[in-house]
């Protein structure tokens, strides 16, 4: 039924800092970083990033505002934001996947080595260690909202932004694209709005 969906939103974005120009660089794809939110105010993302924004290696699983860190800190960041349309028990399960995250995130570290895997195509796996678009692709598939083709730390951000596109040509899963431009734009009228996502607004797009 209409009323028992939900929306969850993939947030793709690349910062331009000196990691994320490496990862670029390599791929050669436009998104290095991806974030995931289940709120439609976007107040809070998650992600597997730097803890400390001057400290690059000192990174494991983070909670991220579009206000604080790298997303307030540095200009021209540019991003594409995602709605997903799930239904409530989905839903239930990506919150109740971030929340063992949440209480756990002590004993979760940042899967350096595992940034080699989509291009290598050979699986760094590490114990509780996450790259960005690895611990986002685990929530979709864990919560049966995306079917892979492949383990989730073979997915580069771009990876899985294209993988949602295709399932979404499909018919597998209900997606909008929402935003696609520059972050700080997309932040202002965000707060202008208080919640851009509200079903009764229009999208935005640049």
């Amino acid at each position: 039924m209409e009323e028992d969906q939900k929306n969850i939103y993939l947030v793709f974005s690349h910062s331009g800092t000196l990691v994320s120009k490496a990862i670029k660089f390599a791929t050669k794809q436009r998104y290095s970083h991806v974030s995931i939110s289940v709120n439609p105010k976007l107040d809070i993302l998650y992600s597997f990033a730097r803890r400390k924004i001057h400290n690059p290696f000192n990174a494991g699983f983070v909670s991220e505002d579009f206000d604080k860190g790298i997303f307030a800190r540095l200009p021209n960041i540019k991003c594409k934001i995602y709605k997903v349309k799930v239904d409530e028990e989905k839903y239930n399960n990506i919150c109740e996947i971030i929340e063992e995250f949440k209480e756990n995130k002590e004993k979760f570290d940042y899967n350096i080595l595992g940034l080699f895997s989509p291009l290598t195509g050979v699986p760094f796996a590490r114990e509780n260690h996450y790259f960005c678009s690895q611990f986002v692709a685990e929530v979709l598939k864990r919560s049966n909202v995306l079917e892979l083709d492949k383990f989730p730390l073979l997915y580069s951000p771009y990876d899985l932004l294209k993988r949602v596109e295709n399932e979404s040509h499909k018919g597998k899963v209900d997606v909008e694209v929402c935003y696609e431009g520059e972050l700080q734009k997309f932040n202002k009228l965000r707060k202008e709005t208080n919640n851009v996502f509200n079903d009764n607004k229009s999208l935005f797009f640049e």
